[in-house]
């Protein structure tokens, strides 16, 4: 999401990985303030008031005060009107933003993931003030007077600094959340075993099966559910022709009985990019994918995933 710089002649839109002090902006906001702002210092004298009663223009023609204070008048009311529909614009924007963020929050959490351990850094320089007296770490540099108008308002609440905190952490977590295996690895697919305790369907002796089987024809592309780094692409055992991706935050996919491998150790891919073909490779009774996601070392049901991508994607 853009960001905006909370400049006092005027909410200037900028990019986020933008310099507040380079930006310009083509809306109206900026250019109505400025206007504004020009018209009352157009009559004011070098100290900003009003002209004395002798005052002269300067083609030498006297100045119509009243006139004058009534223009001022309007110029300061026309001026807090924007302010505060601007202000209103602002936090009605946030307002759609923090649902957004409860919305993949509470998708996070149905997985297992904690959306506040998974954007740590963003959390740790977002910290308040009041947090950061007792830190061990020290604060500082040059003082530098704010201009008058700037900063936040008489009544402590800032609109720019409300939509400029929930952009970031809408931001931070749209980005981590590129990362989750929260995409389907079959377009079309029917489960034929599902996560959990079974009956192995070779010996017939109950079991836990760490993953989900999606049986599909053979050759059907098997795709990345998350971005991440392939870690294993060849046979390994049971698993015959197996891709292994690493997500970050302690989470692995596993891809397994492919007919083909698509990727090599080492290559980043991104959530749909093709990791190998459907096959029977390996301990099966016929053509399926094999689906795992581990966090840590532990196995965990894929379709808790599945699940929660359908509604955390959606919006993507």
């Amino acid at each position: 999401m853009p960001r905006l710089d909370p400049d006092a002649s005027g909410c200037r839109v900028v990019a986020a990985d933008t310099d507040p002090k380079a930006a310009t902006s083509d809306g109206g906001s900026l250019k109505d303030t400025k206007r504004i702002i020009g018209s009352l210092k157009e009559g004011a004298g070098k100290d900003g008031a009003l002209p004395g009663k002798d005052a002269t223009a300067k083609d030498g023609a006297p100045i119509d005060q009243e006139a004058l204070r009534r223009r001022a008048a309007h110029l300061e009311e026309e001026l807090a009107k924007l302010k505060a529909s601007h202000g209103a614009f602002l936090e009605q924007t946030a307002g759609v933003a923090a649902v957004r963020i409860g919305e993949l929050e509470k998708a996070l959490s149905s997985v297992g993931v904690d959306a506040k351990v998974l954007n740590g850094d963003a959390n740790r320089r977002g910290r308040k003030i009041e947090d950061e007296k007792n830190s061990i770490f020290g604060r500082g540099g040059p003082f530098i007077a704010a201009k008058r108008g700037a900063g936040i308002p008489s009544d402590g609440f800032n609109p720019v600094a409300l939509f400029n905190t929930h952009a970031d952490r809408l931001d931070n977590l749209t980005a981590a959340i590129k990362t989750l295996p929260l995409g389907e690895p079959l377009a079309d697919y029917e489960v034929t075993s599902p996560f959990g305790a079974r009956n192995d369907p070779i010996n017939a002796m109950t079991g836990i099966h760490e993953g989900v089987d999606l049986g599909a024809v053979t050759g059907t592309p098997v795709m990345a559910t998350g971005d991440g780094q392939v870690v294993w692409a060849s046979w390994r055992d049971r698993y015959g022709l197996l891709v292994e991706i690493e997500h970050g935050a302690g989470l692995r996919t596993r891809y397994a009985h492919l007919s083909k491998v698509l990727v090599n150790v080492g290559q980043h891919v991104s959530r749909g990019a093709p990791l190998g073909l459907v096959g029977e490779t390996g301990r099966t009774t016929g053509p399926h994918l094999h689906y795992e996601v581990r966090m840590g070392d532990q196995a965990t049901n894929p379709m808790k995933f599945i699940m929660a991508g359908q509604n955390v994607l959606k919006g993507q």
